[in-house]
Formats: C-alpha cells, structure tokens, sequence
C-alpha cells in the first residue's frame, strides 16, 4: 500500500486532496500545526489518515523528523502554504513561510526520504499571473510565465503579499530542482 505525505494537511486543497486519496486506498500521512488540528483531521477522515505536527514550517528542519519516523513514505505533496488575509506583518506571516517551508521541504525529502519516488508541489495561478496583464485579453500564461513581483512589491500589503509568497515558492522549488 503506497503512504503519501501531505504537508499542510488541514488547508483547503489538501483536504480535499486527502479524501480523494483515502478513497483510492492509499494511507496518508500530513503534516499539521497542532495536536488538535490533527485529532480533528482523524475523527473526519478515519484510521488510514494519521498525522505529524510540524507547528512552523518555516523552521529549518521542520520536516526532518516526522519524515525520519515515516520510511514508508513514497510520495510527498507538499501543499503547506498560508493562505489568509489578515497578516500583521506580510514578510513574517506570508512570503518566508511559504518561501522557507518549500525549501524546509524539499530538504528534508532529500536528506531523510531516499525512499520517496514523486513529489508534487502546489502553486497557484499567483506565480503567473502579472497583475498587469490582468485586464488584457490576449495575453497568454505559458510555462515560462511568472509573476514579476519582487520582495519589496509583495510587502505593499497583504494581496500582494499572497502573490509575492506563491510566486517566491515556486521559485524557490525550482532553484532546489535545478541546484
């Protein structure tokens, strides 16, 4: 049986993610920020879902040791990213989170899962899409497209923020790949 490991396991997409994999037999590991996040995440989902916390992806090593305890982990979906727009601070609460816990991430896979064949990242149409080319028609995203964002525009606020963060992810996942 193939166990797979979803990162940010209580977020929206990864939810929905986790259904679809129990219910195509697969056993899921996912990685959530609380003890009672997780609990609550195993009353909905049943005895095939089980869970690490990781409270802070953005620490170096936050993966390490819950992958270190899950060697039969083969496949890793790292979907943990914040998501809300009530950020104190854009830089703290949005882009190093999402930029490190990649990073966090994709790390710990290749030091402590040699066993792990696929890992899937998710993004968001926020690493593509320019907000000035938001009211063109015929402007096309294609696989070279990204959003120009820099880090100084993404901490204008908290919109901008979600679309530094998204795009500072992928990047970062992509300079990983690359080495």
């Amino acid at each position: 049986m193939t166990t797979v490991y979803v990162s940010g396991a209580t977020g929206f997409i990864a939810q929905h993610v986790v259904k679809q994999l129990l219910s195509k037999g697969y056993k899921v590991i996912g990685s959530v920020r609380s003890t009672e996040k997780g609990d609550d995440l195993v009353k909905n989902f049943g005895s095939d879902f089980k869970y690490e916390v990781v409270a802070d992806v953005g620490v170096p090593g936050a993966f390490d040791e819950s992958l270190k305890k899950h060697p039969e982990v083969s496949v890793f979906l790292h979907t943990a990213s914040p998501f809300h727009f009530n950020a104190k601070d854009v830089e703290k609460d949005l882009l190093l989170p999402a930029t490190e816990g990649t990073k966090n991430a994709l790390k710990a896979i290749k030091n402590h899962g040699p066993q792990i064949k696929r890992v899937v990242v998710t993004s968001s149409y926020a690493a593509v899409g320019d907000a000035s080319h938001e009211e063109d028609p015929n402007h096309v995203n294609t696989e070279e497209s990204w959003n120009e964002i820099s880090w100084e525009g993404a901490l204008k606020d908290v919109r901008q923020g979600y679309r530094g963060s998204k795009t500072f992810a992928e990047r970062a996942a992509w300079q990983f790949v690359k080495g």
